[in-house]
């Protein structure tokens, strides 16, 4: 994931793991997750500078007095609520201290965290340190999805399906030299697939930088500029070795690419009969018409049995999960059962800490969804498993 530094307010995005933190706010530039290293703390803001609360140990500020004061503030109207940015010009100790107070409330596990002095640490490496170090019995992080993104980024993928970049999706087997990293997939279309290039690539090289063993400051720098473009039609040349270790080097613009979140729908025939096949990169809103085509094609094509590869799936709108349960499941499989119930932490055992409103439990969703409304469309209804509605509800309170 790529980190995003951001403060002031925020809007818990709605996510399939209930302990990752989602924060909007302040404007600012960062790396995280899948970057190689942190970035600066961001410029200070201009005018009059209240100051920060004091760091005491076991003692956390009301978020209300934190909230909106950034070191970098933005200016100008938000185009996604209309409304002019609420930042106030303020410190990274505010951002720090209300991420500190956020994660004493609402994370899911509060009682895990270490309350560090924030002082020493830069807003990112503070965020990074507001999570758990506990471990699964398999040996697993116990918080394995603690990212931020910005509020923009993550509305324009989820509700637009668009992501900028190449269109190439990385996967990360070692950030650390010697570093290892690979396509996993690419997106239809998309600059890597124009130039040929497709999964298993291992990357060697980032603008003439050796991305496997370089571990100078600006070596590092480059590799981020170049694997995290800030903005459309920047140029930066890759080298890559294919499957068959020929090595070539491309130069890709990136763009603002559409997402495919569900690709390779086939159907397979097997001596154990017809076996349909789809590869569900991202529970998007874009997702959902491509679900009930595959699913239609399926049930065309009248299949035994069914494969869902997640293997790059990163979670996303659990309505969506619920509608393709249901698609793939049925009315007779799922009567009258709960799909998921969202769970906070010990403070909040019935109400959302966010919104306010009471906890209820997700069923399968049978009908369409207006992902920007909020609210079931009034589609026809269709044999199982497609989604069916009688009339026009309210899914998301407004």
């Amino acid at each position: 994931m790529n980190f995003i530094q951001r403060c002031s307010t925020a809007k818990l995005v709605w996510v399939m793991v209930v302990s990752v933190m989602a924060v909007s706010g302040c404007g600012g530039g960062g790396s995280g997750g899948a970057a190689v290293v942190t970035p600066p703390a961001p410029n200070p803001g201009t005018g009059t500078t209240p100051t920060a609360p004091a760091w005491v140990a076991g003692q956390f500020p009301a978020e209300d007095s934190l909230k909106n004061f950034c070191a970098a503030p933005r200016t100008g109207i938000d185009p996604y609520s209309n409304q002019a940015f609420p930042d106030k010009t303020g410190t990274a100790a505010h951002e720090k201290m209300w991420l500190r107070s956020w994660s004493n409330r609402t994370y899911l596990w509060y009682r895990e965290l270490s309350d560090l002095n924030p002082a020493s640490y830069t807003t990112p490496e503070y965020f990074s340190l507001l999570r758990t170090t506990a471990k699964t019995a398999s040996g697993s992080d116990k918080d394995n999805f603690h990212f931020s993104e910005n509020t923009a980024d993550y509305l324009q993928q989820t509700q637009a399906g668009v992501e900028s970049g190449y269109g190439i999706n990385w996967k990360f087997v070692e950030t650390k030299p010697p570093r290892e990293v690979l396509i996993a997939y690419t997106e239809p279309t998309s600059p890597a697939v124009a130039q040929n290039l497709g999964r298993g690539a291992k990357l060697l090289e980032v603008d003439g930088v050796d991305f496997v063993n370089d571990n100078t400051q600006a070596g590092v720098d480059k590799i981020n500029a170049g694997l995290f473009p800030e903005k459309a039609g920047e140029s930066h040349q890759f080298t890559f070795v294919n499957p068959q270790g020929v090595r070539t080097t491309y130069t890709l613009i990136s763009a603002d690419i559409p997402t495919s979140a569900v690709q390779n729908v086939k159907v397979l025939n097997t001596p154990a009969g017809r076996v349909g096949y789809l590869q569900f990169n991202s529970h998007i809103a874009n997702a959902q018409p491509q679900l009930i085509s595959a699913i239609d094609q399926f049930n065309s094509n009248n299949i035994n049995e069914l494969v869902v590869d997640l293997r790059y799936n990163g979670g996303g709108l659990l309505a969506l999960a619920s509608q393709f349960a249901y698609m793939v499941a049925g009315p007779n499989v799922i009567q009258g059962r709960t799909f998921e119930k969202t769970m906070f932490n010990d403070k909040y055992p019935t109400t959302d800490p966010v919104t306010g409103n009471t906890l209820q439990a997700m069923p399968f969703y049978s009908r369409g969804i207006d992902y920007q409304a909020g609210q079931f469309t009034s589609a026809k209804c269709q044999p199982r498993p497609h989604f069916c509605t009688d009339n026009r509800q309210y899914l998301f309170s407004q």
